[in-house]
């Protein structure tokens, strides 16, 4: 190849090294392909930041933004390890509108929850752990999340010692269990029944039937928000479900864990935060307290369950 007087320099480098500049241009492509399929694999499998928000890799159902036109601010309230997290991926897989929250967890926002931090009305939902009467924050509406007490005592101490993936250690049950289980209880109870009083629009859902009929339960939400979906959404979610904070169960097996970990006195404890709670559901009109709920309490007693909880189902 010949190059013209001003282009003598590059001539003599075509010259002189010619083959390698086209090793090294192939060298530099095949590099960048499998950058980008590379991404392309961490995209499907984990999440990246696109422009208008998260995508979650668990299930990228949708591109997650803020809510627009603003929202009715709602309240999604619970106890901590009622399910609430898991609870804001399905909204978010169904949905593609960010979930919010009082608090601000950095491990949360990192998964991309786009919307951790945020109380106002330009998020779907606005995850509390606090009764109504200890907040400042005014909500219009609320969803209260209910699950069984003894899963939630377990899994809020498994959260505190070991975070949101993690079991805590035998050392962690023999020096704080005892005297967590009765305070994680009487929590439970003020909070469900404190929230059961709310003069606002009140949907209650509870935990297990959202396991078992997750589809029913998600569209029952959704009508609630008035959010328009559709069985698609459902199933998209459905596929995706699991999110990235769901804990794993032990190999022990739920009941094993439950009969190992709670004494006979705190079984009476927590009856007692029971019925409180299951009559309260009853006298305001917001159903019953599943009788799934309180399995455990007979089964490890080995009695036969006799229906001391009010409008047991």
């Amino acid at each position: 190849m010949k190059f013209p007087a001003y282009l003598s320099l590059p001539g003599r480098l075509w010259r002189v090294s010619g083959w390698r500049l086209w090793l090294a241009a192939l060298w530099l492509l095949t590099i960048n392909l499998c950058s980008l399929y590379l991404l392309s694999t961490w995209v499907a499998g984990q999440g990246v930041l696109l422009t208008g928000g998260w995508m979650d890799g668990r299930g990228a159902c949708r591109r997650l933004r803020l809510v627009d036109p603003p929202h009715p601010v709602t309240a999604l309230a619970s106890v901590p390890g009622s399910g609430s997290t898991w609870l804001r991926h399905l909204l978010h897989q169904t949905t593609g509108l960010a979930t919010g929250s009082l608090y601000s967890d950095s491990s949360l926002t990192a998964a991309g929850f786009l919307g951790e931090g945020i109380h106002n009305s330009s998020v779907l939902v606005v995850k509390t752990h606090a009764s109504p009467s200890a907040m400042s924050q005014d909500f219009r509406q609320a969803l209260l999340l209910m699950r069984n007490p003894y899963d939630v005592i377990l899994a809020e101490f498994n959260r505190r010692q070991a975070g949101h993936l993690g079991h805590a250690r035998e050392d962690d049950f023999a020096t704080y269990w005892d005297s967590f289980v009765p305070e994680a209880a009487e929590f439970w109870r003020i909070v469900n029944t404190d929230w059961l009083d709310f003069p606002g629009r009140l949907l209650v859902v509870h935990y297990e039937q959202l396991v078992h009929s997750l589809n029913s339960t998600l569209s029952d939400i959704l009508h609630f928000l008035n959010i328009t979906h559709t069985a698609s959404d459902l199933q998209c979610a459905a596929t995706h479900s699991r999110g990235d904070f769901k804990r794993q169960e032990p190999r022990e097996g739920r009941e094993n864990i439950l009969a190992k970990r709670f004494s006979s006195k705190h079984r009476e404890f927590i009856h007692r935060c029971g019925m409180a709670v299951a009559t309260k559901l009853s006298d305001t009109g917001h159903g019953h307290l599943p009788y799934s709920l309180v399995t455990p309490l007979y089964r490890m007693e080995n009695t036969r369950a006799t229906g001391n909880y009010p409008g047991r189902t």
